[in-house]
């Protein structure tokens, strides 16, 4: 009798009912674990969980509890090991591993086919480069973004207008071009613009022509980073900054702190190391914090014990200055503030938050912040005595209000009182603009009224990527290296247009400086020239730009 004709045995029915109930089962465990994680990353490695498992389970099903005969139980297990091995063969022979976006998916390559920036991590390394002659209009042009996030370390910049219609007038692409490896942004110092790269087995210091994507200058330090998640290479941003003439700082990924003469790239002094000056240990990720300079010091968080989570350099000289604080550190950049009337630099480590005396490194006050995922998110300064602070993986944000007694101790309050799950911004930074806090919450835009912490909307989906406040609009760099262009409107979600900037996975925080916008990611860089309002319509030249 054929399997379609053959009538359905009681025990094959309580089989049939025993995998409905199992379904039902498992359908209810994945919802209360979709739930219960609350983090796009987490709930995906649960969804594939239980996909793979299902369809496991299906086919051990079906050939030992479906009442099939011998025989036709031998095909349906040799036909689903011919299947696993024929996935399994194909993968291993076609497809590379070539990393994972922010929500943990792999992301696959042809073997075939060489990354498109193969012939710049390839290409023979030497320890630094004779400096093209670089022109003084190039240094005395007005373009400024001297750090990581513009000028105060929060992505907003209020004294410029974009240009909405990018149908009429599409952003002009001036150069597009492979780049080493890494999830370093840009700095923009007039018409040059540095970044860090890897290549090959050392970490460069690269500076380019902001105009034309040429190499100017390179320094180099030995050392690759390299984790299968997270990828290789630097992570931090360099600082600009101006001492009789202007100087670049930067933190590679094993942590060589360098200081180089923006002119020619040259040293200022000697690198130093800050995981070996605190006797601590790199992070799963590396080091990510961006040097920040102010005064005479040049501030690193390198999360030693004894005193040495925060330490200050001499701008100078390279020397140590002071350090202060015993807390592991997290993926932020210390972040210079006055709160209550004390200037400080607030850091956002593994398990707390913490302010430091600017001057001296003394801890002022500690607020815990327990958990043991990554914290990337930047604080921001609200007012004069209000810290926004957030985080991803499921853990959401607060607002931190600061006040201080009569001998001037500091006491610290959130005032979403611990229970606020909004805004996990879990690679990216927020932007705070007339009372409203925008950012990607685990990839999709989220506007937030920041007095209540209240959601006033969530929409559209972009990965973990960047964005830039720009005037009353906000430039996201999504995840996949979509560029648009959204109202920061917080009545409602208003996308007025957007271009495939970049390809590839793109992490990396966009930098605007006047009209130009640097965009990167760890194969390819690119700039644009977007119409500002002030400014007559741009009207591509040559092949390289825009139609």
């Amino acid at each position: 009798m054929s399997l379609a004709t053959e009538t359905i045995s009681p025990g094959r029915r309580v089989n049939f009912i025993a995998l409905a109930v199992i379904a039902i089962l498992l359908a209810a465990l994945y919802g209360g674990i979709q739930t219960a994680l609350d983090d796009a990353a987490f709930q995906f490695l649960a969804t594939a969980a239980l996909v793979i498992l299902g369809l496991f389970a299906g086919w051990l099903w079906l050939a030992f509890g479906a009442g099939l005969s011998d025989v036709a139980r031998k095909r349906v297990l040799i036909a689903g090991g011919i299947a696993i091995a024929s996935v399994a063969i194909f993968r291993a022979a076609t497809l590379r591993r070539v990393g994972y976006t922010g929500n943990m998916r792999p992301i696959y390559a042809w073997r075939w086919e060489a990354a498109p920036n193969a012939a710049v991590v390839g290409a023979p390394t030497e320890s630094a480069a004779d400096a093209t002659d670089i022109k003084p209009e190039w240094l005395q042009a007005p373009y400024r973004y001297p750090q990581f996030l513009g000028p105060n370390r929060h992505p907003v910049i209020e004294d410029i207008t974009i240009g909405r219609n990018w149908i009429k007038v599409k952003p002009q692409q001036l150069w597009k071009q492979p780049i080493g490896e890494g999830w370093s942004s840009f700095a923009v110092y007039g018409e040059l613009a540095v970044t860090q790269e890897q290549r090959g087995t050392q970490e460069f210091v690269v500076c380019y022509h902001l105009l034309t994507g040429q190499e100017l200058w390179k320094h180099a330090d030995e050392g690759r980073f390299s984790e299968f998640m997270g990828g290789d290479g630097p992570r931090a941003t360099p600082t600009i900054f101006e001492d009789g003439e202007p100087f670049v700082c930067t933190l590679g990924a094993m942590g060589a702190l360098n200081c180089l003469r923006l002119a020619d790239g040259k040293p200022r002094w000697p690198t130093r190391n800050i995981l070996k000056d605190a006797e601590a240990d790199n992070l799963q990720w590396a080091m990510a914090g961006s040097p920040l300079v102010y005064d005479d010091v040049i501030v690193a968080n390198p999360g030693g014990k004894n005193g040495n989570s925060l330490v200050a350099y001499d701008r100078a000289t390279g020397e140590r200055k002071w350090s202060g604080g015993d807390s592991q550190t997290a993926y932020c950049s210390p972040t210079l503030m006055t709160l209550c009337g004390q200037r400080q630099v607030v850091i956002v480590n593994q398990l707390n938050v913490i302010g430091h005396n600017a001057e001296t490194g003394e801890v002022l006050w500690t607020y815990d912040w327990p958990g043991n995922q990554p914290k990337v998110a930047q604080p921001v300064a609200v007012g004069n005595d209000r810290v926004f602070c957030s985080t991803g993986y499921g853990t959401g944000c607060m607002l931190l209000e600061f006040k201080t007694d009569a001998d001037g101790k500091f006491t610290v309050e959130d005032l979403y009182d611990g229970r606020n799950s909004n805004m996990k911004t879990k690679l990216s930074n927020v932007a705070i603009h007339d009372g409203y806090v925008y950012g990607l919450d685990d990839g999709i835009m989220e506007c937030l009224e920041l007095e209540t912490g209240e959601r006033k909307w969530k929409k559209g989906r972009f990965g973990h990527g960047q964005l830039i406040l720009v005037g009353d609009d906000i430039l996201v760099l999504a995840e996949n290296g979509e560029l648009l262009l959204l109202e920061a409107n917080p009545e409602k979600y208003v996308e007025h247009a957007k271009i495939q900037a970049i390809t590839g996975k793109t992490w990396n925080t966009p930098a605007l400086a006047g009209p130009y916008l640097l965009v990167r990611n760890d194969q390819e860089a690119a700039c644009y020239k977007l119409l500002l309002l002030d400014e007559p319509p741009v009207v591509p030249t040559d092949s390289s730009s825009s139609e």
